[in-house]
Order: structure tokens, then sequence, then C-alpha cells
């Protein structure tokens, strides 16, 4: 069974029609060590088209969130905080064209492949399948 996931496509004043930002969350603690071989070959392939990448990361084993950030296809070495300033879960920011749907649905679900810590029937990440058509019914100016 599938769980829908958020995710988001805007656009609006601040770019270029052609460019927008989606935003990918997941609820559960994810095993890092899974999810960051597959953001490595999403960015790999499709780096042309991911303007930008940033997050925060709710790993499990380690209570202090990590960041990540990347720009095309250079990928910064994570950093860990010290504390979260809210409750801790995963936000990930993506900015791109809209080429850049089909990695955004490859993180979405590597996000979801890498969830650990509840049951297989609690809720998962959030997605709203008709992310790209929200840029053309009224995230625009």
């Amino acid at each position: 069974r599938t769980t829908p996931r958020d995710i988001h496509f805007t656009g609006g004043p601040a770019h270029d029609e052609a460019v927008g930002t989606w935003l990918v969350e997941e609820r559960r603690p994810v095993a890092w060590e899974l999810l960051s071989p597959r953001l490595g070959e999403i960015f790999a392939r499709y780096g042309d088209s991911l303007l930008r990448l940033t997050g925060v990361i709710w790993t499990a084993g380690d209570d202090r969130p990590l960041v990540i950030h990347g720009v095309q296809r250079v990928f910064h070495s994570p950093v860990r905080l010290q504390r979260w300033s809210r409750t801790p879960a995963t936000s990930i920011v993506a900015i791109g064209d809209h080429s850049a749907a089909p990695a955004i649905e490859l993180m979405a679900d590597a996000l979801a492949a890498s969830a650990t810590g509840l049951p297989a029937d609690a809720p998962r990440s959030r997605r709203t399948t008709k992310a790209l058509e929200l840029v053309s019914e009224g995230t625009r100016q």
C-alpha cells in the first residue's frame, strides 16, 4: 500500500517561472547510511536540474539534527547541530527547474525507504501527487 507524502512545488515572484521549490518531509528518523548514497546518486544524475538542496535530517541513532546542503553536483559535508529547535523531523527543500520532478520523487522514495523506528502501518512521509500542477493552479502571481 502506498502512503501519500507531501511534496510541494511552488513558483513565484522570487524565481523565474521555470524554477520552483519543493519541500519533502519525513516524520520518522532515517538511517543516514542508507539515505546518503541514494542522495549522492540522485545528485549525480539530476545535478543540472537541481540548483540547490538543503535540509535538516532526523537520523536514527543520534539525537542531534544533521544539516545537508548541495548545489548542483557539489554536495558539502553534512554538519551536526547541537540540538533541535523544533520537534525532530526530516525536511528537505530543493530548488530546481521542472525537469527536477523525477529527482524529487526519487528523494521522497529514498527518505521513505530509509525511515526507521515506527511500525509499518504508522503514518509515513506525506506527498501530494500533483506537485507540478500547483504552480499553474495559483502559486504564480
